[in-house]
């Protein structure tokens, strides 16, 4: 039976799985999107997935989904000045609890020599800069930061040689000399690859493979997992939730920002069978609850949004957690009454047990489309009849102008170009919910109506040759009927038969009335195909559009 997920809609649910000493567990990460203004009206989960990508890209990752040993707080953040006015530098500061931490940051500044001492220039002015670790101490020598600035020289817009320093800086570890390795200044995630973390990965040898695969080897730090510099860390603890913090000159209007974390009572409990390998009329559940901690704290203060991260760890029996059957995830407000394991357990319940009339409406149109289906080919020995007739002169064939094949054609395309646009939709909305899981490029939906807007274009100008070359040839006849009479007129009529020059340039059709019937049978053809509630209405009464 697959796994089943019960929660809230303005909770988010992240799984992930480890082993450790023979043993599996279950990671289940609750995160919870909150305005600064209103921290204990949680957002809805909806609005939280396409901000996140809009503010880290589409190709970041929030969060491993991994138990941390210390709570830790991220920031995604930008430097403002207040007012707006440009200045040199301008400090950024942050507080939560006992995390405090503040950061100098300075507009462009290079090392320069004089009289053989290297100094560092004025730096220039700025109003606002992005307090990423491209903007922090580092170079491509720099294993600590291999994005960073200070460490190689560059060559600048006016084709000079400089080394620039760091924008951004610990403002109690200030650069002094340009022989100085600071540690990269940020509040951002630190990289796996860059030694800070990858120094805590542990051993992968054959010992390890032999002996430990697939699991983390004895030696792994498991602060690992902590990816933010540990003046960001709690020490020894976890967040509560409702702590105040404050942050400085990192919006655009506010110089200040003063709010606090959501004090929301996450409750998870698993529905897990006590042996999974037992015959399905054996099998015993347990309704049992998972401890969470709120490890992770991301806050975006120029947006005034943050995201909480609760976490929990629970053993099971495999890495796919097959002993699972439900996840129940519920929200107690603060001041609520806690509710016991009883009580959820028959909440979860309840709403398992809701009875929904089930949607007949896609079996009935599915019922429609295999009957189309039998119809077609039903209808497969008159279409080859009805072609083989026309390949021999027995059946009458429709007579097209350029005009005629344009509008069809224009609105083959018409539809084709509405359908790309219902796929985008769809696929926007599919992305909106799932695009932190797997990338979803809409680019090939927009090449796609941009080659049909191309190809409309061709089709027409075709048409307009076409329609241009025959009137040129009808012209040409008609001049050369008048140089022919006129010719002619001076003749004597002993010398030439009496000729009908109009009758032998104008020939009237052999079936007139054919003719006339047919242009008259494709058009309306041509209409009645144009139009969905008329071809609907005949495909209703069984008729097909080919025969």
């Amino acid at each position: 039976m697959p796994l089943k997920v019960i929660k809230e809609k303005e909770q988010s649910l992240l799984l992930n799985y480890f082993g450790r000493q023979s043993q599996y567990y279950l990671v289940l990460s609750i995160c919870t999107f909150f305005d600064f203004e209103r921290p204990d009206e949680p957002l809805k989960e909806s609005e939280m997935w396409p901000f996140l990508q809009d503010q880290l890209g589409q190709d970041a990752i929030l969060d491993a989904g991994m138990p941390k040993m210390h709570g830790e707080v991220l920031l995604a953040a930008k430097c403002f000045v207040p007012g707006g006015k440009p200045v040199p530098a301008c400090p950024v500061r942050m507080q939560m609890g006992d995390i405090r931490k503040e950061l100098a940051v300075y507009g462009t500044r290079y090392w320069e020599s004089m009289a053989g001492v290297d100094v560092i220039t004025d730096p220039g002015p700025f109003k606002v800069m992005d307090l990423a670790w491209s903007r922090a101490f580092g170079g491509p020598e720099y294993k600590r930061n291999p994005g960073g600035l200070g460490m190689n020289e560059v060559r600048t817009a006016d084709d000079r040689v400089v080394r620039p320093l760091p924008n951004v800086e610990q403002l109690d570890r200030l650069i002094g000399g340009p022989g100085d390795r600071p540690e990269p200044a940020g509040f951002m995630p630190l990289d796996m690859t860059w030694p800070q973390r990858a120094s805590k990965m542990g051993t992968y040898d054959n010992k390890w493979f032999r002996e430990r695969w697939p699991y983390y080897p004895e030696d792994m730090d498991w602060t690992f997992f902590n990816v933010a510099q540990e003046d960001q860390w709690l020490r020894d603890a976890y967040f509560t939730g409702g702590e105040g913090f404050t942050l400085e000159n990192m919006h655009p209007d506010r110089p200040v920002i003063s709010s606090k974390l959501p004090k929301l009572g996450h409750r998870c409990f698993l529905l897990q069978f006590d042996d999974w390998r037992a015959a399905e009329a054996d099998r015993k559940e347990t309704f049992r609850e998972v401890g969470l901690h709120l490890d992770t704290v991301w806050l975006f203060p120029h947006a005034l949004r943050g995201v909480t991260i609760h976490r929990g760890v629970a053993e099971v029996a495999d890495d796919e957690a097959v002993d699972v059957e439900r996840i129940f995830l519920t929200i107690e407000q603060a001041g609520q009454k806690r509710l016991s394991h009883e009580d959820y357990l028959e909440e979860m319940r309840k709403r398992l047990d809701r009875k929904v009339k089930p949607n007949m409406a896609p079996l009935e149109a599915a019922k429609k489309k295999i009957q189309a289906a039998l119809d077609r080919v039903a209808n497969i020995g008159q279409e080859i009849q009805d072609a083989t007739d026309r390949a021999l002169g027995k059946a009458p064939i429709e007579k097209k102008t350029p005009a005629d094949h344009v509008a069809l054609a224009s609105d083959l395309i018409e539809k084709n170009t509405a359908r790309l646009d219902q796929a985008k939709v769809r696929l926007e909305a599919v992305k909106a919910r799932f695009g932190h899981y797997a990338k979803i490029d809409l680019a090939p939906i927009d090449q796609a109506k941009a080659d049909l807007a191309k190809a409309g274009d061709r089709i027409k100008q075709a048409a307009a040759k076409i329609e241009e070359g025959q009137a040129k040839v009808q012209a040409f006849k008609s001049e050369f009927k008048d140089q022919l009479k006129q010719s002619l007129a001076g003749a004597k009529s002993d010398q030439i038969p009496d000729i009908d020059l109009d009758a032998l340039f104008d020939r009237p059709p052999e079936n007139p009335w054919h003719e006339s019937g047919m242009i008259f049978a494709t058009r309306a053809r041509r209409a009645v195909k144009t139009d969905p509630e008329a071809m609907s209405f005949l495909r209703g009464q069984g008729l097909n559009p080919q025969t």
